[in-house]
């Protein structure tokens, strides 16, 4: 089944040129049209330059944000769901992230 809806956002950038890491923030949400139900999930994680992805434990977990909406305003409400999201993950993320000579999290 496709998505919906998919918005991803680059929350945070540290490191130095050989050695990036990105914050990012993603949802994915699926409308049941029968049930007028809106059903999000949301993630976040690190990516390096390699586009290897990492979840240390300071990211906030993800988990799953569920409304019940007409059909004509899940995107506007999905849009809302992720800007909350990236908001809280924004929040969450240290000054310095500390990385290996890899330029991996650690």
């Amino acid at each position: 089944m496709k998505s919906d809806i998919y918005l991803s956002e680059i929350v945070s950038r540290r490191g130095s040129d050989a050695a990036v890491i990105d914050v990012l923030a993603a949802a994915d949400g699926r409308f049941d049209r029968a049930s007028s139900r809106l059903e999000v999930r949301q993630d976040a994680y690190l990516q390096n330059f390699a586009g290897e992805q990492f979840r240390p434990a300071w990211l906030p977990n993800g988990g799953t944000v569920i409304e019940h909406v007409p059909q004509e305003e899940i995107h506007e409400v999905g849009r809302d769901i992720f800007h909350r999201w990236v908001r809280k993950v924004r929040e969450s993320v240290p000054l310095d992230i500390p990385l290996d000579t890899h330029g991996n999290p650690i």
